[in-house]
Parts: structure tokens; sequence; C-alpha cells
């Protein structure tokens, strides 16, 4: 859209208005004042039409930045549909300054959604078309509702063609607005009456201007005002009211009669046709083809009855049966699917079921039959239940079930729609080609040492310290939920005082994370709370560079870089990162525990003035920008086996 069209329309206003001015004059006027009266007018009209032009060109801008926002545009490449990107508009920060204004998505096959349009097709279509069209000055009709509009192309390879349509509606607080710049009264009319109306003076009634379009310049019979007009476009035409000087022709002029109460009466009309509006929306100005496509999700009034409240949206429909066939029921559980295995466990989703429809999804971690006959397999996995039964913290993924059903033990956790921190950094490498921002990876940190600072801090019934260590921090054990919830899980195995862990030998699990070990776990040497603040600082760099802490071609070289620890040119490496990034991970990835963050709230503390109160929303608008489509069918922390294997 030319954001020059109503520059043009402002030229040939003032050109009009001086052939008029001419006709005028040589009807046989001869009076000065009366030049001066034309004059004043064809400068406010001038001043008004630059007033309109600069808000056509200002959206026009709004529109282009709207369509170039990051987190739409991973919304769209990643195929979220209509309805998370309806919520996203609704909620997230990232759209705040476009969430009042109508809003159309137009693709190759016509209108994808929209919003704050009347909730049909031709409504929306209309905006688009107006949008694209050659108008004078881009303007769409939506029965009594006129809007400016602006379109911005969406620049991706796929989806391809995608279109932002902005619409500004036309309504008082705009009209205003042009007054104010034009420092006049300002109207716009459709040969019946006000459509809106700002500033100072104005005409007394609307037949003093409607009607009259086709004059160069009307006066008004009291001498107070002169008012002229330019076309606008959509059947409507602006016109600009200038004050006369108290002299200027009141001899030829007639008496000004009951001004005041003329200006409430058109204050009154101007209420009774906003209220008017909504029943008289359906039909009129509309001009849609017939062949205006249906949109996929049409926003407005319907979607609040179409679309259950969020806390029901984020449920899970739960199936009966599963891909490979009739149901498994494991005790009370009824399985719906395999998210993996791993050393001890095979994963499952499971639904528990009540009375009157019940249902609640949860992850099953139900251990290996062949470890059934394994007493020190069965006693880790009872420690693991038992502990994580202890665990209540809102950023710990909490234990709800431990039982045995025949020769098998199972644990019921909490299901996570969500993925998590290697997932995210994936995905975020992959769409956008960068790693992830400080400001995410510092929020995620942050509230994964508020789960780590309650673990370790936790004590046993009698007040004693249990001394936990998690021991297996590392990217595929951190979750963040789809509202942005950050979740520790996996403490399966976990150092405690209370706790007697088997060794790797008996069970064949590798215990914990190479690419993530401090180097004193990495030897075999006692570790502390310390040794999982070292990995968090591992996991923090992992996701700010885009790249692993210890290089190597396969597991040997890692482990060894492990027990060996940073060097002088891991240090170098940490020094390209932002410069507050850099400072903190120095001090999280010293070689000497010492020298390290003596606890989770130290290592919390000098992250926290870097994590903004919007963080979390910010991060939950990332995930489902990069993730929506697969979380809202259902994908959630085992979609694509967010919830890591156990021990890998």
């Amino acid at each position: 859209m030319p954001v020059g069209r109503g520059g043009v329309a402002a030229v040939l206003g003032v050109s009009a208005l001086g052939a008029a001015a001419a006709a005028f004059l040589a009807a046989g006027s001869s009076d000065a004042r009366r030049a001066a009266a034309i004059s004043a007018s064809g400068r406010a009209l001038a001043a008004a039409q630059a007033a309109v032009a600069s808000s056509a060109r200002d959206l026009a801008v709004e529109a282009v930045s709207a369509a170039a926002v990051p987190q739409f545009r991973a919304a769209l490449q990643n195929k979220v549909d209509t309805f998370t990107l309806d919520d996203l508009f609704q909620t997230e920060d990232w759209w705040a300054p476009h969430r009042a204004r109508a809003f159309v998505l137009m693709g190759p096959d016509g209108v994808v959604m929209s919003r704050n349009v009347r909730s049909d097709a031709p409504a929306a279509a209309e905006l688009a078309t107006r949008a694209a069209g050659h108008d004078s000055m881009p303007l769409a009709r939506v029965g009594e509702q006129t809007y400016l509009v602006a379109a911005g192309p969406v620049r991706l390879a796929d989806p391809p063609g995608r279109v932002v349509v902005l619409g500004l509606p036309v309504d008082g607080p705009l009209v205003e607005s042009w007054a104010a710049s034009a420092h006049a009264g300002v109207l716009v009319t459709d040969g019946h009456g006000f459509e809106r109306a700002g500033g100072a003076p104005r005409p007394s009634s609307p037949a003093d201007l409607v009607g009259r379009e086709a004059d160069p310049v009307v006066v008004d019979p009291g001498g107070v005002w002169a008012a002229a007009s330019a076309e606008l476009g959509q059947g409507l035409r602006l016109w600009a009211v200038s004050p006369l000087a108290p002299n200027a022709g009141r001899a030829a002029l007639l008496p000004l009669w009951g001004l005041a109460a003329a200006l409430a009466l058109v204050a009154f009309y101007l209420g009774l046709s906003r209220r008017r509006a909504p029943a008289a929306a359906a039909t009129a100005g509309t001009s849609v083809p017939s062949t205006a496509p249906t949109p996929a999700l049409m926003a407005g009034s319907s979607i609040a009855s179409a679309v259950p409240p969020l806390a029901r949206r984020l449920s899970v429909n739960l199936p009966t049966t599963i891909a490979s066939g009739d149901a498994q029921v494991f005790g009370r559980y009824t399985v719906l699917g395999r998210l993996g295995s791993g050393g001890m466990c095979d994963i499952y989703t499971a639904a528990l079921t009540g009375p009157e429809g019940f249902q609640r999804t949860f992850v099953l971690k139900r251990l290996k039959p062949e470890l059934a006959l394994n007493r020190a397999a069965v006693d880790q996995f009872i420690d693991e239940a038992k502990l994580g039964s202890t665990l209540v913290h809102s950023n710990i993924v909490p234990v709800f079930d431990f039982g045995r059903v025949g020769d098998g033990f199972f644990i019921a956790q909490e299901y996570i729609v969500g993925r998590n921190i290697a997932q995210l950094c994936e995905r975020h490498q992959e769409r956008l080609s960068e790693p992830l921002d400080v400001a995410t990876v510092f929020y995620i940190a942050y509230e994964t040492l508020q789960a780590l600072g309650y673990a370790h801090d936790k004590t046993n019934d009698a007040g004693e310290p249990m001394h936990i260590v998690h021991r297996d921090i590392s990217p595929g054990n951190v979750v963040v939920s789809r509202v942005g919830e950050v979740k520790l899980i996996d403490f399966g195995i976990v150092k405690s005082a209370d706790s007697s862990r088997v060794s790797h030998t008996d069970l064949g699990n590798v215990k914990g994370n190479a690419a993530f070990m401090s180097p004193e776990q990495a030897r075999g040497l006692a570790v502390d709370r310390r040794s999982d603040l070292f990995s968090l600082g591992l996991v923090m760099y992992r996701a700010l560079a885009g790249e692993p802490f210890y290089l190597g071609g396969t597991t040997a070289e890692v482990f060894y870089g492990a027990a060996t620890g940073p060097t002088a040119e891991h240090f170098e490496r940490i020094d390209r990162l932002p410069a507050v990034a850099a400072r903190i991970l120095k001090q999280a990835l010293m070689p000497d525990p010492a020298d390290r963050y003596a606890t989770a709230e130290d290592f919390a503390s000098d992250l926290q003035p870097h994590v903004s109160p919007g963080a979390k929303a910010r991060v939950a608008t990332l995930l489902n920008a990069l993730f929506g489509a697969e979380l809202k069918s259902g994908g959630g922390i085992g979609g694509t086996g967010t919830l890591k294997r156990d021990a890998s």
C-alpha cells in the first residue's frame, strides 16, 4: 500500500478548492474577507488531509512491523493452528502493540483467520481487499464501521504468500487526533449525516454540510466558520472547518441561532449512531466477491462461545485405545502410548479414570521386567519413588503414585505439556538459526535453581539434612511447560544421605550425562550440591553458545574432557558470550568446587537482576511459537520424547 496516497489526495483537494475559490469569486463576490475564509478553510483541509495521510503511513509501518514479529513468524513457520495463534495474540506481550487493531491474515487461497472484525468471511475479506487495492485512501467499510487499512507481507518461504492486514477504526478518538493536528474542526460524512466529528469549530447541524459536498466552500450563515471538503473514499468525505475572524463578512451573513443547542444535538446524534452501529452492521457498505473463502477461525464474539476456557484448552483429550490396538491396563491405569526406554525403565503415558467421566493423564515409569528380580534394582526404584514423593515444589515434577502389578513395579508422575531444553535449543537453532537469548536462558536457569535449592536443603522427618544431589542436571532433564513453567525431572540417580544407590556395574545404568558432569563426578569423587550447580552452568553454556562445552567425537573423549575439567581454551570460549553471561558462567564453571557458587541461592541471586517479570510469558510464547501445533495435538512431555529416558 503506497503511503503517499493521502498526500496525493491533499494536493487534489487543495487544487479543487483553488478552482472552486476562483469560481466563487468569479460569480460576483469581491469580498476580501470571504476570500480569507476560503483560504483559511483550504489550509485547514490540507492540514486535515495531511493528518489522515500520516495515520495511513503509521499504520502501514505497523503492518510491516507486525508481519515481521519473530514469534509470529516462528508460529506460522511451525504451522500452529489458528486457535493457538489467536490465543497467542490475546495473551502475549509481543503482540500487544497490535492487539486492538482489526486483523486479517491472508493466504494465497483467501482469509486464514481474523480478529476484531465482524465474525464473517466477507467482513474480513473486505478489509484485505481494500488494503490491497488502489483507492485514493486505503479505507474499508464493514457495515457502519469504517477502517483505515494497511497490509504487510510475511516473508516466509513456507508457508508462502501470507499477508498481514491491520485495520484502524475511523472513530471519535482518531478523528479528534486529526482535528488536533489540523488545529481545526474535522468531520467525516457519508452524504446522510456525520460519521465522526472532532475538534472545533463545528457546524450547528448536519444539514449545514451534508448534501453540500459539491460546494467549493460552505460558509456558516452566522459568520463563525467556513468549511471545505475532499473525497476520503468508500463514499465518505473529509471536512475541515476553520474559524472566521469576528468581522469576516458578518454584514453579508445571517445571524447565528442556537449554536449551543445545535452542538448538543450533534453530540446526541453521534451517540445514537454508535448505539445503532452493532445492530445495523449486517450488510451495509460491503463489497465482497461471492467466492470469498470461509476462514479457518474467525476471532471476535463467536470465539467466546465456540472455544472453552484456557484451563480446558490446555487439557488433554484422552483416547481409550493406543495405536497398536486395544488399550493396555496396568493396575488402575490405562496405557495410552509409549514414550521411550532407559537403562531401568520403560516409560508410557497412561490415564487414570474415575466416576462421572473423571480422567487424568500421568507419565508411567515401569521397572523393566528383566530387573524385577534384581533386588538392588528394585531397591533403587523404590528409593526413587519414596524420595520423589517427598519433593513437593512447583519446579519439580512430583511423584503421585507407586505400586506393583504382578512382578512389575511402577511410578506415576505428573504429565507436562511442554518440551525439554535440548529440544527447545534444537528447534530454535533449526527455525531461527541462532542459539537461545540470554534473557530466556537466565529465566530457565533461575527457575531450575529454585528446584535445586529446595532439594539441596531438604531435611528428613527428624529435621536432619538429606544432602540430596541430583547428579543428572542436563538439557534433557529440564522441561519448560506450554505456559512457561520450568520443571526439573528424573531424580533416578540422585545421591542422598537417606538412600543407598547401586552402582553402574550392578544395573548397566549410566549415572549421569558425561557431557554435563562436574570434574569431580566424572572422576568418581565425592559430590555435593556444587556439582549440580556446575552441571547447570554447562546447560546454560550449551543453550547460549549453541554447542557442547566438551567437544569430542566419541563418548570416551567427552568423558575425558569432563574429568579433566575446564581449560584456558574453555574459558576463552565463555568470554565470547555476552558479558553478563560470561561473568556468571566463569564462576559457575570453576574447576575447584571451592571457587564456585556455594549454594543455589547464591547462583540465583546473581541471575535474578537479569530476569524480568514478563520472562515466563515470553518463554511460553517462544515455546508455543516453536512447538504450538505439536503441543495442541496432545504432544506433552512425551510428544517427541521430552521426558528424558531414565538416566540416559
